[in-house]
């Protein structure tokens, strides 16, 4: 692959989309990424960072770039039926977390170059039969060529909300026995929900956006924003990993909720102050692995990983605000 991104000029503060180029721009010249080994999980938001800023920056280009990358991946990471969830150690596994991922960063894409949307739709009907446990849930992991389940993956607690999510984004018609598949695992998912720490709040969040007025949103946007007023530490301005871990803070799962947040347009003030915070902190250990630094990325320029029409704005919601409507929904629903 050929470079990417150059240094960008003109200002550069913590929320701007100069300093999403300018991480890149490191790991690139760092040789992380995007010419650094392949996870598909990773290289999806990859896509995505690409289409907002060829959003942002009104240069078609950038989706040049992301297309170079979807071949590059294609290259490395395709099977038969579906994608390897990445080099090394995750040659012979598929993940549904990054599959979804995957796909939603081929419909995303295909909103600019539409050949690569049906490439998405091929992708779901690839690997749902094999992901999907009818009256069960969904598979976190199968074998590289789908033909097993792992015995280290059990069933992913937000899998079926993924589904659901990216198989109405892709084709709500096409897809309809998919999503209706989807969708009684997800109430069973609902009444089984444990959202308690900082990676599954922000992803949670994220997830709930895309259909707000689906009665299990509500439960993600309420479960998270619970997680998150009990995790929030006011005076340093960063989220720590769980309630019961107030001192300790990642980078990830900072960036994923600061994302889910933007994606609803809510605590601004909280957004910013926890970009700030991470500018300037030195970060350590795994906090300096590349996918911390992709999902920066990603809450810094999140045009792309947020629903078309989504704007972000400040405000603080009032924690449970959406409680009686989620607890009625949920009752008729026979959840428990």
């Amino acid at each position: 692959m050929v470079a990417m991104f150059g240094l960008p000029t003109g200002a550069c503060g913590p929320d701007s989309p100069a300093s999403a180029r300018s991480r890149l721009a490191r790991l690139e010249e760092q040789g992380l990424w995007p010419n650094g080994p392949r996870h598909l999980g990773i290289d999806a938001i990859g896509v995505l960072v690409l289409v907002g800023l060829a959003r942002t920056e009104g240069d078609p280009a950038w989706l040049d770039r992301a297309e170079v990358l979807v071949r590059e991946v294609d290259r490395v990471l395709r099977r038969r039926r579906g994608y390897r969830a990445g080099e090394g150690p995750l040659r012979d596994v598929q993940s549904f977390r990054e599959l979804a991922l995957w796909i939603l960063a081929l419909r995303t894409l295909g909103e600019e170059r539409p050949a690569w949307s049906k490439r998405a739709l091929e992708v779901v009907r690839e690997v749902h039969r094999a992901f999907v446990a009818p009256g069960l849930g969904v598979h976190a992991r199968r074998g590289e060529d789908l033909d097993h389940a792992r015995t280290d993956g059990g069933f992913g607690r937000l899998d079926a909300f993924r589904g659901a999510v990216v198989w109405r984004l892709v084709d709500p018609v096409g897809l309809a026995e998919e999503i209706e598949e989807m969708d009684r695992l997800v109430q069973a998912a609902c009444a089984r929900l444990r959202i308690d720490r900082d990676v599954t709040a922000g992803a949670a969040l994220w997830l709930s956006h895309f259909f707000p007025d689906e009665y299990w949103s509500r439960l993600l946007l309420e479960r998270s924003m619970e997680v998150l007023e009990r995790t929030w530490n006011e005076s340093e301005g960063f989220f720590a990993r769980s309630p019961q871990a107030r001192s300790s803070r990642r980078a990830l799962g900072n960036y994923a909720i600061t994302l889910g947040l933007q994606s609803h347009g809510l605590q601004g003030e909280r957004v910013a102050r926890a970009h700030e915070f991470w500018d300037v902190q030195r970060w350590r250990g795994a906090d300096r692995g590349l996918a911390p630094q992709i999902m920066a990325c990603a809450s810094l320029l999140p045009h792309a990983m947020m629903r078309p029409g989504a704007k972000a704005s400040t405000g603080f919601p009032v924690p449970g605000v959406c409680r009686p409507v989620v607890s009625a929904v949920l009752s008729a629903a026979g959840a428990r």
